[in-house]
This record gives C-alpha cells, sequence and structure tokens, in this order.
C-alpha cells in the first residue's frame, strides 16, 4: 500500500497558497472524512487505486513553524509505513523568479541534520508539476528544485529533530510574490499534480548533489529529463557547506551521513566546481569509500556522459 498525506496551513495570513491549493483539490477528487482529527479538521483521504492512499490534512499553522506540537502527531497518525509527507505551502525569498513551482527536501545543512529523503518522489513530484504546467498553459512558470533546507531553523525549531521522523518530507510551494500564489491556475496544477504523482513515479539514478546556489539551474534541469531518469534528493548549497565546515573531517562525516539519509543509497555525487579544494576532496574521499563516481554538475545535463558514468 502506497500512503502519502499532504498538509496544509488554514490560516491565509500565514500561508496564501495553501488552503487555494486545498480547495483545488476538492473540485478535483470526492475527499472522505477518516476518524482522524488534527486541530478539530478531520483529515481527509483519497484513493487512487485499491493500493495507493493519500491523505488531506489542514492544520493551524506551517507543519514547521511549530514541530514541537506537531512531530508527535506526526509519530501517531503518519507512521514508517508512509511514503511521503508533502507540505504544501509559499515560496518567497531574494533569488527566486515570480512565477514558479519548487520542491525540496528538508535537513539543515549547517548542522548536519538531514531528513530521510528519495530522489524517486521528488523526481515524481516534479515531472506531474511539469506535465500539468504544460497542460494548463502557464507558460510563465517554471517547475525547479531547491537546495536542501528546513524553514523550522527560521521559527526556533530545533534541527535535531528533523532526524526523529523517519518519513521524508518534502516542501512544495508556489512562489514567489503574491499575484504567482493567488493564481488559481497554479493553485488546481499543484493539486492534480499531488494527485497524479503515482504515474510518473520510476526508478532513477540517485545523486549526492554538493555546492551551488540555492537555485541552481543544472540541478531542475536534471530532473526534468525525460530521456534518462535522474533522481536528486538533498542538494547542499555553497554557502551553508562553507558554514557548516565540510571542508573538515567532520565536515565528512556529515557529508556522509546526508548520503545515508537517502532512501536506495546514492549511485553518484556531482560538485560544483566553484568549491574549496578540501570539499571537492571529501566529495571524492565519499565516492571512493562508496565506490561510485563523482564528477563536476555539469555531467548531469550531458546525457552521453551519463549514459558512461553508468553504463545506461
Amino acid at each position: 500500500m502506497n500512503k502519502v498525506s499532504y498538509f496544509f496551513c488554514t490560516d491565509p495570513n500565514v500561508d496564501p497558497v495553501a488552503m487555494n491549493v486545498y480547495k483545488s483539490v476538492e473540485k478535483l477528487v470526492e475527499l472522505k472524512e477518516t476518524d482522524i482529527v488534527i486541530d478539530n479538521y478531520p483529515v481527509m483521504e483519497y484513493n487512487p487505486s485499491d493500493n495507493k492512499k493519500i491523505h488531506f490534512v489542514r492544520i493551524n499553522d506551517v507543519l514547521s513553524h511549530d514541530y514541537d506540537k506537531y512531530l508527535p502527531l506526526l509519530k501517531k497518525h503518519f507512521p514508517d509505513d508512509y511514503d511521503f509527507i508533502g507540505v504544501i505551502n509559499w515560496h518567497e525569498g531574494a533569488g527566486a523568479d515570480d512565477s514558479i513551482f519548487t520542491v525540496h527536501s528538508t535537513g539543515d545543512i549547517a548542522s548536519g541534520q538531514y531528513g530521510v529523503a528519495n530522489p524517486k518522489h521528488i523526481r515524481s513530484l516534479m515531472h506531474a508539476i511539469e506535465n500539468n504546467r504544460t497542460k494548463y498553459g502557464l507558460n510563465e512558470f517554471q517547475v525547479l528544485t531547491e537546495a536542501t533546507h528546513w524553514s523550522g531553523m527560521v521559527y526556533s525549531q530545533k534541527p535535531e529533530q528533523i532526524n526523529d521522523y523517519p518519513v521524508p518530507v518534502y516542501d512544495i510551494e508556489i512562489g514567489s510574490v503574491p499575484a504567482s500564489w493567488e493564481n488559481e491556475k497554479a493553485a488546481e496544477v499543484l493539486a492534480k499534480s499531488m494527485i497524479e504523482f503515482f504515474e510518473h513515479e520510476q526508478d532513477c539514478i540517485s545523486i549526492l548533489c554538493v555546492g551551488g546556489m540555492h537555485f541552481t539551474d543544472t540541478y531542475s534541469k536534471a530532473i526534468l529529463n525525460t530521456d534518462i531518469p535522474i533522481g536528486l534528493s538533498h542538494i547542499l548549497s555553497n554557502f551553508w557547506l562553507e558554514k557548516g565546515g565540510y571542508d573538515t573531517e567532520a565536515g565528512y562525516h556529515m557529508l556522509r551521513k546526508a548520503a545515508n539519509t537517502i532512501q536506495g543509497g546514492v549511485q553518484g555525487i556531482a560538485f560544483h566546481d566553484n568549491m574549496k579544494s578540501a570539499i571537492k576532496n571529501n566529495c571524492k574521499r565519499l565516492a571512493e569509500e562508496l565506490s561510485i563516481p563523482v564528477f563536476k554538475k555539469q555531467v548531469l545535463t550531458d546525457n552521453v556522459r551519463i549514459k558512461e558514468f553508468f553504463k545506461w
């Protein structure tokens, strides 16, 4: 049985996107109540098929903003037999385009705390969104992935809590300005994609990405490649790698921890060339330990070289 749960903050003053997407879900499929109640809202359920179950969970705040409250509820109601948790919310911040859909894994790079992640999930979500973005004619929007991060840090939540839940948690967002947050077609694209992502699932080549900016175009293009199924999950940005001391022995062990939290293992390491040589050396050391190839990130968009590396 495949089981997924999506979380929605019900307060539009906190989250301007989540309930727009939830209302779009209600228009697309018939939801039924379960006997689980959180924040006085019954958890709703939809079954795409006999062996697939999707839960839709409304809560008073964004999941990561009050992890002290919601982590025990996650453990109780959505245990380790769930495929993943999706947190539907908004994106904003410098360096992002106005009209985007984005998916990213959970972790705090600087302290070396990484949530469980699965590249197959992120790839299937992004392909579902890209497919529906095209169908709905949202040509001004892009589908992107971001560097691994956790918004709980901004709300004084403890990064160690990330490790206390054994199910992958991904942020699934619309950004980055009010016009995008309020775009009804964008909300419907996300709602439809959340339901249809199972149709896009396939095994993929799992790559740990080390270095780059918060948004690195190469990584998003690699995931959306339709010729070779490349899957990315944890993406470690340059800024936080340097902040976290990944050029040290302790940094090497944090790098290895990131790899160890990726479900299904890692088949390759892609690194950004604009990093300290000591961080690159730690990437090479980890690749040697895991007996996998290590290469510059540009290889990810070169089908010929990817086929050579992975005998595809």
